[in-house]
């Protein structure tokens, strides 16, 4: 039994969309992950300069 040419292209473009949008998905969680990431840089560079501008405060006392 032969496949209609129709459904098969119908079969075809359903399957495509639904690689896009588990590609689009992958997309969306890498981009979350990675700024998740730079904020908790961003923190962590904002408490060590805070460290730093109180050690200094203290070495000038």
């Amino acid at each position: 039994m032969q496949i209609p040419e129709k459904t098969a292209e119908h079969d075809r473009r359903f399957h495509q969309e639904l690689i896009c949008a588990g590609e689009n998905q992958l997309l969306v969680a890498v981009m979350e992950s990675l700024s998740g990431l730079c904020e908790e840089e961003i923190a962590h560079v904002q408490k060590e300069a805070k460290m730093r501008t109180g050690v200094r405060s203290m070495k000038k006392s």
